[in-house]
């Protein structure tokens, strides 16, 4: 850059770049992290979903072999009862059946009354003309297969249990009564509790009009029940819809709700929130670890940036500072000054030079002195004295000599010529004064 070129500022704009810049840079690696992040939550979400798929299966095949047996005893009993069986064969076939059938209470076969025809335990039996799984069937003969809340048993000392039932017609259609088969609620309860893959498993099973049928775990206290509060299913929620509730205990679970096909029951499975994303937050951890780096060490190098920006703004002011009073110098001497390459080539001229000789550096600049005006109206024998002396100063020497110019007016002016070598900081010469 030649003496008296201005050099460009670093000001404001330059350190609000620097800033937008490192700002840029810290969002887009957080963006980046919580991206990952935000994917690595789905992984463990569908893992998630997978293993209660899974656990659904399973218990889904139970209840559906469980139901299917206890319906296939009960539509055997209808059939001998309606073809007129011997009540006191049918009740031994009963306490045998009990016997060999794992989780039977009771089998019961109940009048149009309510009651007692057939039962598979011995003594007196309480009236249970206003049970549901009665009552129901009474009233409805298209009820099919009946499948009744859990309830306290009168017969087996308040223990739980929930019924199924069918009714039983006469010869014209009309109602015969009912065959019940009450299901120990408590065994069942511990099969599912077997089922469960995970200590945070829990499975429910709820009726059809939203009524909870099992849940398990169980509830440690049975005073008002065994079954624990639980939340059923959402009526717009499909067979296998996955979806994050929240339960009455006031944890997030991960749920799989799936309708039971031969029966009007649906099945819930769920596994803890905090235990599908337990390994998840492990990563949001590390990845809020690491874009607090990230973030600290890009602030940094913008303060480093910050600091370097002002220490070369620093430097840019005292080298303009430099090249002012340079120039100064330069132009306001009396002699005549020509900075040149090393092969003779005018690089800058002061105003005193381009004043004698009455031109405009742009003509100039890139040519050789000995081919430009002041030179060209020189004595003869100065060209070949200037070529010497540029090549010997271009090899480190200086060279004086005198030379006589004609000045605009025709004047014949004798000059004192000193030519001497700038050298870098290596001593090398780079121009010629």
């Amino acid at each position: 850059m030649g003496i008296g070129t201005p050099l460009p500022p670093l000001g404001r704009s330059t350190r609000t770049g620097i800033l937008a810049l490192g700002l840029g840079i810290t969002l887009a690696l957080n963006g980046l992290i919580a991206f990952g992040l935000w994917q690595d939550r789905r992984v463990h979400i569908d893992q998630a979903t997978s293993r209660l798929e899974g656990l659904a299966q399973v218990c889904e095949t139970y209840t559906n072999r469980l139901l299917d047996s206890f319906d296939t005893l009960l539509l055997v009993l209808r059939d001998r009862l309606q073809a007129g069986a011997n009540l006191d064969e049918l009740h031994w076939l009963m306490k045998a059946q009990k016997a060999r059938t794992p989780h039977l209470l009771v089998l019961l076969a109940l009048d149009a009354q309510g009651r007692v025809r057939a039962v598979s335990e011995d003594g007196p039996v309480p009236d249970l003309s206003d049970r549901p799984y009665f009552t129901a069937h009474r009233g409805r003969n298209d009820a099919g297969l009946l499948i009744d809340l859990p309830r306290q048993s009168r017969y087996h000392d308040g223990q739980w249990f929930f019924a199924l039932s069918r009714r039983l017609n006469d010869e014209q259609g009309r109602f015969a009564g009912v065959v019940v088969a009450a299901i120990d609620w408590a065994a069942v309860a511990g099969d599912y509790a077997r089922l469960l893959e995970g200590g945070w498993d829990q499975v429910s099973l709820f009726h059809a009009d939203g009524g909870a049928m099992l849940h398990v775990p169980m509830a440690t206290d049975w005073s008002e029940g065994p079954i624990l509060p639980a939340e059923a299913p959402p009526a717009t929620a499909g067979s296998g819809a996955i979806s994050i509730r929240a339960f009455p205990d006031g944890k997030e679970r991960v749920t799989l709700d799936r309708n039971l096909s031969d029966f009007p029951l649906t099945l819930s499975v769920a596994e803890p929130l905090d235990a599908a994303l337990e390994e998840w937050r492990g990563h949001v951890t590390i990845g809020v670890g690491v874009g607090g780096a990230m973030t600290l060490a890009t602030f940094g190098l913008v303060l480093l940036l910050f600091r370097q920006t002002a220490a070369r703004e620093d430097a840019l002011r005292l080298l303009t500072q430099s090249e002012a009073r340079t120039r100064a110098v330069f132009n306001q001497t009396f002699q005549l000054i020509a900075l040149l390459d090393t092969e003779g080539r005018l690089l800058q001229a002061n105003d005193q030079a381009l004043a004698f000789a009455g031109i405009d550096e742009t003509a100039v600049v890139g040519r050789f002195l000995w081919d430009t005006p002041w030179w060209i109206a020189a004595e003869e024998d100065s060209h070949g004295q200037l070529r010497h002396a540029v090549t010997g100063a271009a090899k480190g020497r200086f060279v004086r000599f005198e030379a006589t110019h004609r000045s605009l007016d025709g004047r014949p002016v004798l000059f004192d010529v000193s030519v001497k070598p700038v050298r870098d900081e290596t001593n090398g010469v780079v121009m010629i004064l």
